[in-house]
């Protein structure tokens, strides 16, 4: 017979065979040895309700108590730990013990408080419905907010388009403005009488826009030219007297190119003078050329009048002197009328008489302001 736990082979002593253990015996070796672990041999010693025939050596008999001992000290430490637990539990349920007001008492308070807490719900519920409301209301406003930054974001881009338009056409305006300026600079600078009216020498002769006023015995200028030089000399004398807002006495220039005449006012009586002349040198010159020559050097002592009225402090206006029909350069006369006179000294007054309206335009030049006053009178 074998050992149920460890299968080694076991004797029986002689002293412990009977007939029951025999019949023991007998069956276990009809149904075959079998051999059970000592885990499976505790848990029938465990299940069974009487003492069990199962074969087992001293070792594993020692074994099992082992584990059977070590069970048993297990069970007892879990008892312990139970009754200690339920114990807890009673003293808890002891001192969780209240009267009946108290819960009472306990349940109003909650009913109470339960009420309040209702009441600050539904106003809380309340002011969530208004607060509702005011979001919506802000929400309508930050969107008219946004539309209205939209709306003035473009104004502000269309106005500074429009600024930068005009920026650059003031730009543009300044530029013309300079131009302009320096423009008007350049012509204030220009004496367009001047211009008009050009007034130089060319040699013993005094030119105006290039006609010869005068005549040489060796160059003998044609009376055209001479007749065209008195023309300029009118008008540019028309024209000075127009400046300084002169109103002449007794005279009229009449400027009509190579056929200009001078009238002469006697009281009721008029007299035409003639600038202009034909044919040759004549000793006893021409009379109606020599009257206008005359008359139109007195016209010139009035325009030198008036200057001299203006600048009272100005010593001379004019180089050279006028006095009736002499013009005086330094000590030296010279007749501005034909008869009596030779051509050179002739030719020589009437240089100085050209000489003398070149300075006058000078002074028109130069005192823009000061004829502006004469003019208005003042």
């Amino acid at each position: 017979m074998n050992c149920s736990v460890c299968s080694d082979l076991l004797q029986v002593h002689p002293s412990l065979l009977n007939d029951q253990v025999t019949a023991v015996l007998e069956n276990r070796n009809i149904n075959g040895p079998s051999s059970l672990n000592s885990g499976k041999l505790l848990e029938l010693i465990a299940n069974s309700s009487g003492p069990l025939d199962v074969p087992i050596c001293k070792v594993c008999c020692n074994s099992i108590s082992e584990d059977l001992e070590k069970q048993l000290t297990e069970m007892d430490k879990e008892y312990l730990e139970h009754k200690n637990v339920y114990e807890s539990l009673l003293e808890q349920k002891e001192s969780s013990k209240v009267d009946e007001q108290t819960v009472r008492r306990q349940l109003e308070d909650l009913s109470r408080e339960e009420s309040e807490l209702m009441e600050e719900l539904n106003g809380l519920l309340k002011s969530e419905v208004d607060l509702t409301k005011e979001l919506k209301d802000k929400q309508d406003e930050q969107k008219k907010m946004i539309e209205k930054d939209e709306e003035l974001y473009r104004k502000l881009r269309d106005n500074h388009r429009t600024l930068s338009e005009q920026s650059a056409e003031k730009r543009s305006l300044k530029t013309q403005i300079a131009y302009a300026e320096e423009q008007l600079n350049k012509l204030t600078k220009t004496n367009v009488l001047d211009m008009a009216f050009f007034i130089w020498k060319d040699g013993e002769y005094g030119t105006i826009n290039g006609l010869r006023l005068g005549r040489l015995p060796a160059d003998n200028v044609d009376w055209h030219e001479i007749n065209a030089a008195f023309g300029q000399a009118a008008m540019l004398m028309v024209v000075m007297c127009r400046h300084v807002n002169l109103k002449l006495e007794n005279y009229e220039i009449v400027p009509f190119g190579s056929h200009s005449i001078i009238r002469h006012f006697k009281g009721n009586k008029t007299e035409e003078y003639q600038l202009y002349g034909s044919g040759s040198w004549r000793p006893f010159g021409l009379s109606t050329l020599d009257h206008g020559i005359v008359a139109l050097v007195d016209c010139f002592c009035q325009l030198e009048n008036k200057l001299k009225e203006k600048f009272p402090k100005a010593e001379r206006i004019l180089p050279y002197r006028m006095v009736k029909d002499k013009i005086i350069d330094q000590e030296s006369q010279y007749l501005v009328k034909m008869q009596l006179n030779s051509e050179e000294r002739w030719t020589k007054a009437m240089k100085c008489l050209l000489l003398n309206m070149k300075r006058v335009v000078g002074i028109l030049a130069s005192n823009r302001v000061a004829l502006e006053d004469i003019k208005s009178g003042q």
